[in-house]
């Protein structure tokens, strides 16, 4: 059993953050046919729910760098990574530091003893948050509730974290707060100015202890299958890279993703997983692809 496994950002979206409408249709299509696709990000639950709701996904997704699978379909964690709460009190104590404040991500227990995503974000944080998501939406759809306590964070610390989201208009105090915490071992640290949006910089922290090669592994054995391929566009994409028995680049991605590619396939705004897809399936019993002139393929990658 295989299973296609393809980043978001770059990969499978296009410029406006969305899964192109063609690109729906056509996995969609190969779904019906029994074709399993899931897709690993960096996202989070509370943009990757709904980003993903009109492919109704069958298998879990790697979200979060890696640090959790979650089963979109019933909206549930079925297995995370924490940041571990010493290294939760640093990133509280950096954020004061740096006088900024930022969404973080953990998990509780719900009365019935199931787990679920509890987002703590101060109602007051300032204009790049307001309309980020709809709250009540969150509460609704998919159980999220936001659990902003006092300013001190003491709520927060109580509940294992698993991601941390810092934004500012300048890039200083992020890269102030990325210094300080760059010297805490067992941390990721992905720094980066916001593709979506003018004048925001952005600060995400996750669990040094997960990756997207150890998700997709857990999610390998998880779901019995023995062959995964998959598509990226950036660098946090070669851990997936290395875990797959396939591995494709979509053109607009980097080159050091490119040269670890098997092939560089079409861009995101040219629906290139999707039709890479739909072709990888009508060659499905060829064994040896390597050698089949693909009409979506840009170019031969490494092998």
């Amino acid at each position: 059993m295989k299973i296609f496994i393809s980043d978001l950002d770059g990969t499978l979206l296009d410029e406006k953050g969305c899964v192109p409408e063609k690109s729906v249709e056509i996995l969609k299509r190969l779904e019906e046919k029994g074709v399993l696709f899931t897709v690993a990000s960096a996202r989070t639950p509370l943009s990757a729910a709904f980003i993903l709701e009109p492919l109704r996904l069958r298998i879990p997704a790697i979200l979060l760098n890696g640090c959790m699978l979650y089963d979109l379909e019933k909206r549930r964690i079925l297995w995370y990574q924490a940041v571990g709460k010493e290294k939760q009190r640093q990133v509280i104590e950096e954020e004061k530091k740096a006088g900024l404040t930022g969404l973080l991500l953990a998990v509780e227990k719900t009365s019935d003893g199931t787990e679920t995503l509890c987002m703590e974000l101060d109602p007051e944080a300032g204009e790049l948050w307001e309309g980020y998501f709809d709250l009540e939406r969150l509460e609704a759809c998919l159980g999220i509730r936001n659990g902003f306590g006092d300013r001190d964070r003491t709520g927060a610390v109580e509940r294992p974290m698993v991601y941390g989201l810092y934004m500012d208009r300048e890039p200083g105090r992020l890269e102030q707060m990325a210094k300080a915490l760059g010297r805490t071992p067992g941390l990721t640290l992905d720094f980066y100015k916001d593709i979506y949006r003018d004048s925001c910089w952005c600060l995400e922290i996750f669990s040094g202890e997960a990756s997207k090669r150890s998700a997709a592994l857990r999610l390998k054995k998880m779901c019995g299958a023995d062959y995964l391929i998959g598509f990226g566009d950036g660098v946090n994409d070669l851990p997936l890279f290395e875990a797959c028995d396939e591995a494709y680049a979509v053109s607009n991605g980097c080159e050091a993703l490119k040269e670890a590619a098997d092939r560089v396939i079409r861009s995101n705004l040219e629906n290139g997983v999707a039709l890479f897809m739909e072709e990888w399936e009508d060659h499905a019993e060829n064994t040896d692809r390597q050698s089949l002139p693909f009409e979506h393929c840009v170019k031969g990658g490494a092998v």
